[in-house]
This record gives structure tokens, sequence and C-alpha cells, in this order.
């Protein structure tokens, strides 16, 4: 069986000015995306063959910000288990 995994995550620093706008404290913004970083990360080493893809210029919906990187990372996982 052929175990691949691809995370794909949204730009932090992009986040966190796009939130700063909204009135929340950029200090409080900056701990929360570091965290969430870093469980990304951890999350992207839980098996050999994985993938990990910060996306410049996204949100959390990087579907709708940046579709043309979900296309690539679902043809490059087709593309490796054929």
């Amino acid at each position: 069986m052929y175990r691949l995994l691809s995370v794909i995550w949204r730009d932090k620093e992009f986040c966190i000015k796009q939130e700063a706008q909204s009135g929340l404290p950029e200090e409080e913004l900056r701990i929360f995306e570091e965290k969430w970083q870093e469980l990304i990360v951890r999350q992207g080493k839980l098996i050999n063959n994985s993938n990990i893809v910060f996306v410049r210029s996204s949100s959390h919906s990087i579907h709708m910000d940046r579709p043309d990187i979900i296309i690539q990372s679902v043809s490059d996982i087709v593309d490796k288990c054929i």
C-alpha cells in the first residue's frame, strides 16, 4: 500500500494582516498562527512520504483563494499513485 500525505496550509503573514484589519491584536494573532504552523509541520511528519505546502496569499479558504494549488496538489498525488 502506498501512503502519501499532502498538507496544504495558508499563508501565516497574509492571515495575520487580514485579521488585524478587523481589530484583533496582532500579537495574539501571531501566537495563534505560530502554534498552528508548528502543528502543521508535526502533521506533515506523521508519515515518511509527505509534502507540506505553505500557500502564499491565501487564507483558510485556500480552495477559493488559490484553486490552482489545490488542483496541482491533487494532480501530484494522482501522478504518484499511478
